[in-house]
C-alpha cells in the first residue's frame, strides 16, 4: 500500500507522466533557462502553478531541498496537489519535526475534501497505525532531506 500511495504521490508530483514515458514526462516540463527568473517571479507572487513548475523541476535533478521549498511555496499559494506532496515527503522524513509538519500539510489537505483529501484522509489513517502498532511500511523515498 505505501508503495502504491509513494506512486500516487509522483503521479500527481509530476501531472501524470509515470509510466513508460516518465523521462519525456520529465524533460517536457523543465523550465528552460531564459523562463525561470519569470517562473520564479511568478511563484513568489503567488501562482500556485509557477511554483509547482519548480518543485517539479527541482525533484526532477533530485534537489530535494528545492523541491520541498517549492513546493511549499505552492501549497502556500493554494495547490492542494502540492500540499499533499509536501505532506507525504515530510511524513516520511527521518526527522520528527518534519514528519510533524508533513501531518500538518496532509490534515490541510484532508479538510478540503474531494479526490486529494479522500487521498491525504486515507494516509493519515495509515501513519496513525503505523504509530499505534510501530510497524512501518517501506517506501522508496530519498534518503536525502533538507536539514531544519
Amino acid at each position: 500500500m505505501a508503495r502504491l500511495r509513494y506512486k500516487v504521490a509522483c503521479l500527481f508530483f509530476w501531472g501524470g507522466v509515470w509510466g513508460p514515458n516518465f523521462a519525456a514526462g520529465i524533460s517536457a516540463q523543465m523550465i528552460p533557462s531564459g523562463e525561470y527568473a519569470s517562473v520564479e517571479q511568478q511563484a513568489l507572487e503567488g501562482s500556485p502553478d509557477a511554483a509547482h513548475r519548480l518543485a517539479v523541476q527541482y525533484e526532477a535533478l533530485m534537489q530535494y531541498t528545492e523541491t520541498i521549498f517549492w513546493g511549499t511555496i505552492a501549497a502556500e499559494n493554494g495547490s492542494q496537489v502540492a500540499a499533499y506532496n509536501v505532506g507525504f515527503r515530510l511524513a516520511h522524513s527521518p526527522d520528527a519535526k518534519q514528519r510533524l509538519r508533513g501531518r500538518y500539510w496532509l490534515k490541510k489537505v484532508a479538510a478540503t475534501g474531494g479526490d486529494t483529501g479522500r487521498l491525504a484522509t486515507s494516509f493519515l489513517r495509515e501513519l496513525d497505525e503505523q504509530e499505534r502498532t510501530g510497524k512501518k511500511y517501506p517506501v522508496v523515498l530519498p534518503e536525502r532531506y533538507p536539514k531544519w
